[in-house]
């Protein structure tokens, strides 16, 4: 309540000074009010955090936030900390957090966990021992659509030989089959313990090592659309089929690292759990492996977004599903356009993401400069952090408009904000905010969280340890069991 007054005894300030000041100024562009739009609590309930006032959930719920501010600049401490610890003043929200260094839920779980009753599940496909959850990218994958994922597997991890199409489109076929092969077993065996990617990458290098058997395998358990395809691949000159063996194995390389192997042996991570429990998912993983990764972290988000989508619309007590994505440019997909399209899509299920991003320029090299536009435009809100630099501080700038005024009988014209006063005018410890259709909102200061004591407080407690991990690899399919005797008159080539 004494927020709120307040707020009006400011809001009625700001209206005299705008009576003022239009005695001598005929505006044709003005700053945004930020009261309109944050406040510390809404009537319907809070959204995203800003320091400490928040965007209603129903804005955020527009498709987000788009976060632009260099390294340095406080997008953890003042945007991503601060989801977390003003978790209990907002709708019921379950969190999946891209957190990569390891510094979120170091700061923000005791607090989350002590105080707000959370749940955690942690996810390291660089550290299996530190995962508590595994995700296995083709346990659930429907039949109708092993294709496309073994089309998106090689356009993110790519091969030796990206540039020219024919491997990369071999290299599909080769992953989908192997993928089918791996279904019709677990079908014909009544378990999908063998149904991995570890067990894809074996079964390619099989097909080097020794075709005979994989003839055998694959005319035993295939079916005939199977066999035909495979055969058709074996008939192949050899030194084109070694070659497109070699590129396929490249795309798997992953699958050789037994962090990666172990955390994707098998789904535990239940998501259904997250619109019914308070809880919340730490994507983690390590500097130096942060970039052989981002294909495979990429994979991961993409099935949250599908399964969100595919469980269809959330009832009225459902949790909100929040991402909060810093380094979203790490974020690798085949299609440049899925950022910004599934932005605006999960938005009509009661989820929303926050994208932090360094620069907009690095979104314009991302995703195109359409792209880019696109993501500016289906986010709800944008929020460029202070420091920005000139081509984004000249974007701000034009969207402001500009004013006119008389001065000594001539009339002048300038820009409600330069690009020079954007980047360096009361924006240090704010930013320039975009959103509900306001003009851009100059915010002279964001707090962070650790100029809340007790919030910083809690912040240094120490997070609790990782309960769990996985130690043991998956099983190698048993070959030889499972064909048998290979004597067999078959040829090398099939």
């Amino acid at each position: 309540m004494i927020h709120d007054i307040l707020d009006s005894i400011s809001d009625g300030l700001d209206a005299i000074l705008q009576w003022i000041v239009g005695g001598k100024h005929a505006y044709k562009g003005k700053l945004g009010n930020s009261r309109k739009v944050l406040k510390y609590k809404h009537r319907k309930g809070n959204g995203i955090r800003i320091g400490e006032k928040f965007i209603s959930m129903k804005q955020s719920l527009h498709g987000g936030l788009l976060l632009i501010g260099k390294t340095g600049i406080g997008k953890t401490s003042k945007i991503f900390a601060q989801q977390l610890f003003g978790a209990s003043k907002m709708v019921d929200t379950s969190f999946v957090v891209f957190d990569q260094t390891k510094q979120a839920r170091d700061m923000a779980m005791p607090y989350m966990e002590q105080e707000l009753g959370y749940d955690e599940d942690i996810i390291n496909f660089a550290d299996a021992t530190q995962s508590t959850v595994g995700w296995n990218p083709i346990e659930n994958l429907p039949l109708d659509r092993i294709n496309r994922f073994s089309e998106e597997l090689v356009a993110i991890e790519g091969g030796t030989n990206v540039k020219e199409p024919i491997w990369n489109n071999t290299a599909s076929a080769i992953i989908g089959m192997m993928i089918w092969l791996l279904k019709y077993i677990q079908a014909e065996l009544g378990t999908n313990r063998y149904t991995n990617l570890y067990n894809v990458r074996y079964l390619v290098t099989l097909i080097q090592a020794n075709v005979k058997k994989m003839n055998v395998l694959v005319a035993k358990y295939g079916d005939d659309m199977l066999y035909t395809s495979y055969r058709g691949l074996i008939k192949n000159d050899a030194k084109f089929l070694n070659s497109a063996l070699s590129n396929t194995l490249s795309v798997l390389k992953n699958w050789q690292d037994e962090n990666v192997i172990k955390t994707t042996a098998r789904t535990t991570l239940d998501m259904g759990s997250y619109r019914d429990e308070k809880r919340i998912l730490w994507i983690q993983s390590s500097v130096m492996a942060q970039d052989y990764l981002k294909g495979l972290n990429s994979l991961f988000l993409k099935e949250w977004f599908t399964q969100i989508i595919e469980a269809g619309i959330p009832t009225k007590t459902d949790n909100v599903i929040a991402f909060l994505v810093d380094e979203a440019g790490s974020l690798k997909t085949k299609n440049k356009q899925f950022i910004p399209f599934i932005s605006s899509q999960i938005r009509k299920y009661k989820a929303y993401g926050i994208w932090g991003y360094q620069s907009f320029s690095q979104c314009q090299d991302l995703y195109t400069q359409q792209g880019a536009e696109t993501l500016k435009a289906n986010t709800g809100s944008v929020l460029y952090l202070g420091g920005t630099n000139l081509a984004t501080a000249t974007e701000i700038s034009k969207s402001l408009g500009k004013y006119s005024y008389k001065e000594n009988d001539r009339t002048h014209h300038r820009e409600v904000l330069t690009p020079q006063e954007v980047m360096h005018k009361n924006t240090k410890d704010g930013g320039i905010f975009i959103s509900s259709g306001q003009p851009p909102m100059l915010l002279k200061r964001i707090k962070a969280y650790y100029q809340n004591k007790k919030i910083n407080t809690w912040a240094e407690e120490q997070a609790p340890p990782i309960q769990g991990g996985f130690q043991q690899m998956p099983p190698l399919l048993p070959v030889d069991e499972f064909i048998g005797n290979t004597d067999s008159n078959t040829s090398d080539n099939g």
